[in-house]
């Protein structure tokens, strides 16, 4: 870089170091450096991809490399970086160029026959203009920048991955979000949901606004009178609890101002947590109307949501000398409690068996509790099951999520785990939706052949017989289902509810109408939960 007009070395960034940090971990594990980045924006990992291409072309020999952008302008200024830095080594270190295309490609390699060359190649291409100059090549070493804004995955999928083979690939593949249609959404909630089990070769990496507090910080002049809202100290502890950063005084002045320019602009303040989010959840804002209110779902994502203290699995064997079992993959004796540092703890996605149960508040004596269950098919890649459990409020306070267990498991295991769970919370009465033949095997395992007894009894005037009828389980109709999303929207406004996960508020945020209108449900996620 240049100072002044003195070249030195780079100076890296906090969000540049975590990037490389995260490099060097696939490097020590044996595993090629293949990760999809979703970032805030300008954390400099452009800058860094194209630094880690350039220090790979030059320094291997026969390495083909390929920068693709969204389009020929950002191509051409990605290039300028790489072309930039050659030509900022000192003679001795330059390798020798044969052939040159501005703003297409360089081949290193020499044009004697006395002496061999680097035989290094690196080219240059726009998403939207295919040029098919790198056509045919095995491609060691791939920056593909902002690939939400690219107008087709088939170039992806068709023409550049099938080039990705090496064992010590080098590919970056990184964007900002732009909200929750089309496949670089898709494609990261897939590498989410599926690195932690090996179904996946692209480890996905996020990086927070507030790793550069350099670059976003606003200093505080004495006369500013500046403190804290409440929710911006519950915000602090949150990021401190959760990735054990302590957010600045400068930063939330930063903060508050990029957000008044945003309302200012755009009329509310959602694309700021675009642009600037604090968890991946957030950076993909949903589009149509939500049915519930965005500004208070974020305000829980950036408070009350948190790592989950315990995850693992729980077991009911009924009738059996020890009839509740819980384990983990990590400590098969009991729930695996993850440490208050959770900056370096990575919990895969809940449909994998040993992590499908997750714990925020274990049961305590003289509390009472409530489970909630949506059964499923249980077939891999379709609906999940889901449980949720709730601690009932008294004298005023909330109502505080404590479990969630949500996976794919088939209909008559699924009774085990919920009366396991509601045993285990203190014997809590259970409400299993029985919309479906899959509902009823469920319910039945869970009357019939488990024998529990506390169930939800539905009250049903019945105008002939002129009484009310117990019908066990719950209904969803249009008229309950109404109900259950008013009720929930009434909650959010007041506060009278405390919700934990970051998937569950990641689902109601995407719970919304399309542009046409019609029912809400999840657009592009499921709604199990």
């Amino acid at each position: 870089s240049k100072m002044r007009g003195i070249t030195t070395l780079f100076p890296l960034w906090d969000s540049q170091e975590i990037f490389l940090a995260e490099l060097n971990q696939l490097i020590k594990l044996g595993k090629p450096c293949k990760v999809i980045v979703l970032k805030a924006r300008q954390l400099g990992l452009s800058t860094i991809s194209e630094g880690l291409i350039f220090h790979r072309t030059i320094f291997r020999e026969a390495t083909n490399s390929l920068i693709v952008a969204q389009d020929p302008g950002q191509a051409d200024y990605l290039f300028s970086m790489f072309t930039g830095a050659y030509e900022g080594l000192p003679w001795w270190m330059k390798p020798e160029v044969k052939y040159r295309a501005k703003g297409r490609y360089m081949v290193f390699d020499s044009d004697s026959q006395e002496r061999e060359g680097l035989k290094s190649e690196i080219f240059v291409e726009a998403a939207n203009k295919m040029t098919g100059v790198s056509v045919g090549k095995a491609i060691q070493a791939a920056h593909l920048s902002e690939l939400s804004d690219w107008d087709d995955a088939k170039t992806l999928t068709q023409q550049i991955f099938p080039t990705m083979n090496a064992p010590d690939e080098l590919a970056i593949l990184e964007s900002t979000a732009r909200g929750r249609q089309g496949f670089w959404y898709q494609f990261w909630r897939k590498c989410v949901d599926r690195w932690g089990d090996g179904k996946s070769e692209w480890k996905p990496i996020f990086i927070e606004w507030f790793r550069c507090p350099d670059q976003y910080s606003k200093p505080i002049a004495v006369s500013d009178n500046f403190k804290l809202t409440t929710e911006e100290v519950d915000f602090r502890k949150t990021v401190l609890r959760n990735v054990n950063f302590f957010i600045p005084d400068e930063m939330f002045n930063w903060r508050r101002m990029k957000i008044e320019e945003y309302i200012g602009i755009e009329g509310d303040e959602f694309s700021f947590y675009q642009e600037y989010p604090s968890n991946w959840m957030e950076a993909f804002q949903a589009s149509g109307l939500c049915a519930f209110p965005k500004r208070k779902l974020q305000k829980i994502v950036e408070t009350t949501c948190a790592t989950p203290r315990f995850v693992g699995e729980i077991v009911y064997q009924h009738q059996a000398s020890q009839e509740l079992k819980f384990y983990s993959v990590e400590n098969p004796s009991g729930l695996w409690e993850v440490p208050e540092d959770t900056a370096d703890i990575d919990i895969p996605s809940t449909q994998q068996i040993g992590y499908r149960f997750k714990v925020w508040e274990k049961p305590e004596a003289g509390e009472s509790y409530y489970v909630s269950a949506d059964p499923a098919q249980g077939i891999e890649g379709g609906d999940f099951s889901c449980c949720e459990v709730f601690r009932i409020g008294t004298g005023g306070s909330p109502d505080v999520q404590v479990a969630e267990w949500h996976g794919w498991i088939n209909p008559s295991p699924f009774g085990h785990v919920i009366v396991g769970v509601a045993k285990w919370y203190n014997q809590a009465e259970v409400a299993v939706e029985l919309n479906s033949g899959v509902g009823e095997r469920t319910y039945m395992e869970v009357f019939r052949i488990l024998e529990y007894p506390n169930l939800f009894r539905w009250k049903h005037y019945d105008k002939i017989k002129n009484f009310y009828t117990d019908y066990m389980g719950w209904v969803t109709n249009v008229k309950t289902r109404e109900l259950i999303i008013t009720e929930m929207r009434t909650r959010v406004m007041d506060g009278t509810v405390v919700l934990r996960s970051y998937a569950l508020l990641d689902e109601m945020m995407d719970f919304s109408q399309d542009e046409d209108g019609g029912r809400f449900e999840g657009q592009n996620t499921n709604d199990d939960r």
